[in-house]
């Protein structure tokens, strides 16, 4: 019942995922309205109530920061209905976003992340693959992206370049270099992946894991006296520091960083809310 929504998205070239998301949110909703009211309530029918309610159900089972990536879909889904005359009017320019309530839990800001990437790199006792991990983590990728295959890096004239399924990635001089390290030893192993994962089971070589990342980023905390962090904590910082210091639109963060504009949204919304510590807070 999207009333050729996916269609629309497929021709604003979404991604596979971003459609199945979008429409199985869609159906949840009205799933939510037929149940509640026990019959098939019309387009013309829903009103900013209704959304509420549905809202206020789905905040009793996840965060509000869920909500809202459901709220962006649903104002897009009911602005497309707005659009086609399917609704006299749109419900949704009623409705506000929810305010995400963050712990009080410091990070480091991206120039104390930068920092702390420079003073890893020295570390003679590091991996290739754990300072690999770093280089790649300062970039603000997802565990996902890390599942880049060996034939996506290249290397041109000022340093490499890493080419993912949104974005691509410009390593400087000396990120090349300790890359490189990692990505010659990588050549050995039986897999087209540059960061795998060994399975102990049956010794099979998989695309990295979540717990490969965050163990190599969790030593990192501990060796340089930092709070521990994780992957959507540089991302906080990254966006914050591309909204901030380089003043990019939130159309320029969701290419820089290779998510849709829905998502860059409610990242700099976040992000602005985190308390950020400094690069003097590192010590080696």
């Amino acid at each position: 019942m999207q009333f050729g929504y996916s269609q629309y998205l497929m021709q604003h070239k979404k991604s596979e995922s971003t459609i199945d998301e979008n429409v199985r949110q869609i159906d949840y909703f009205f799933s939510y309205l037929d149940q509640t009211y026990n019959r098939s309530v019309e387009l013309h029918e829903i009103k900013a109530d209704h959304i509420r309610e549905y809202f206020n159900f789905k905040k009793s089972t996840i965060k509000e920061s869920s909500i809202n990536k459901i709220h962006s879909i649903l104002k897009s889904f009911f602005n497309y209905l707005w659009e086609i005359n399917k609704i006299p009017y749109d419900p949704m320019v009623k409705i506000k976003r929810f305010k995400v309530k963050k712990e009080e839990k410091p990070i480091l800001s991206y120039k104390a992340f930068q920092e702390l990437k420079s003073k890893a790199l020295e570390r003679v006792d590091y991996s290739p693959l754990r300072k690999a991990i770093l280089i790649c983590s300062i970039y603000g990728l997802r565990p996902s992206d890390f599942h880049f295959i060996k034939d996506d890096v290249s290397y041109e004239k000022s340093g490499l370049v890493i080419r993912l399924h949104k974005r691509t990635i410009f390593l400087n001089e000396i990120e090349s270099d300790y890359f490189l390290q990692y990505y010659n030893q990588a050549q050995f192993n039986d897999s087209p992946y540059v960061f795998v994962t060994k399975e102990r089971e049956n010794e099979t070589l998989n695309p990295v894991n979540k717990m490969t990342i965050y163990s190599n980023l969790r030593v990192i905390a501990r060796n340089f006296n930092v709070p521990q962090f994780n992957l959507n904590d540089i991302r906080f910082a990254y966006a914050h520091y591309l909204l901030t210091h380089e003043g990019l639109t939130i159309e320029e963060i969701a290419s820089r960083m290779g998510i849709e504009t829905a998502s860059a949204v409610i990242l700099a919304n976040e992000c602005k809310q985190i308390t950020y510590l400094e690069p003097d807070s590192i010590t080696s």
